[in-house]
């Protein structure tokens, strides 16, 4: 539907800082029993979707993020099969760890249906059609219920859920029991990839944080960054491993992709692999690196 005027969306980046998106048009709206969504148009954007006055993801550059979301994690990972995403309501990131031809199963876990099928309806250019992917099993769920009552092991397991903000049903899967769940739930060689925060120089705190808890459950953690255009500031991501990762150059991830990933990758790559972890001083500094 046609929205009768233009709508602004004010996002509080701090409390000194506002970001505000002009919304042309709007297809989607509501408030489900968990959040507040949007999924409209912005001339600069594109289809976006908007999570309690947050921006999720964006057309324009959401492939930054879910390229640099899944890919670290099938490269660091070897072969996987059987994986989880927890959240990921626009499909974006099933789609992309489905380009990979070992997988058999993915199931994806997202407590708000509501945004899901608003997603699986309106932002067809995100999903591309991995909802009906046949190793595709979509659950309606609390992540914890689901994974406490889980039989069986992950080789991966993505987290692809909103920020850590006060009452956010997010923000208690950032803590360090519900990281020690997810450690449980991984094979002895699992991998588990996370969204984390702003790593803005005047805003990593969140960041930071969970980069400490990271560490206090995996053996392996590696903090990177990726630069979102729509994000406004540097974005945190995490990998970890239950045991050592290994160190792959650019050469070897090149050579890996073709054989491994169904389609061309329009981000990732060996040398974009080399930047995202390549940390610069501040954040180097505030991580203990």
């Amino acid at each position: 539907m046609e929205s009768p005027k233009p709508l602004w969306i004010h996002e509080k980046a701090t409390p000194d800082e506002m970001v505000s998106w002009r919304v042309h048009s709007v297809l989607a709206r509501g408030t489900s029993p968990y959040q507040s969504y949007i999924i409209g148009r912005n001339n600069v954007l594109g289809h976006a979707l908007f999570i309690d006055d947050v921006i999720q993801a964006a057309e324009s550059d959401e492939f930054i993020y879910h390229e640099s979301l899944v890919h670290p994690l099938a490269m660091l990972a070897g072969e996987m099969r059987n994986i989880c995403i927890i959240g990921g309501g626009e499909g974006a990131a099933l789609r992309e760890i489905l380009r990979y031809r070992s997988i058999s199963k993915a199931l994806m876990v997202d407590i708000d249906s509501e945004v899901v099928e608003a997603c699986r309806t309106f932002l067809p250019q995100f999903h591309q059609g991995a909802f009906e992917d046949p190793r595709t099993e979509l659950v309606f769920a609390d992540a914890w219920d689901m994974l406490e009552q889980h039989e069986g092991r992950f080789d991966a397991v993505i987290m692809d859920i909103t920020d850590p903000v006060p009452g956010s049903p997010a923000k208690r899967l950032y803590g360090e029991t519900f990281l020690r769940l997810i450690a449980k739930s991984l094979t002895p060689h699992g991998v588990f990839s996370s969204l984390a925060g702003s790593a803005a120089p005047r805003n990593n705190k969140a960041f930071v944080d969970m980069i400490s808890t990271a560490r206090k459950v995996f053996n392996d953690v590696r903090p990177y960054v990726v630069s979102v255009p729509s994000f406004g500031v540097p974005w945190g991501l995490l990998l970890a491993g239950k045991e050592r990762l290994p160190d792959l150059g650019p050469e070897e991830i090149d050579q890996r992709l073709p054989a491994e990933v169904a389609r061309q990758l329009r981000h990732y790559d060996g040398k974009t692999h080399q930047m995202l972890f390549t940390l610069p001083k501040y954040l180097r500094k505030a991580l203990s690196i």
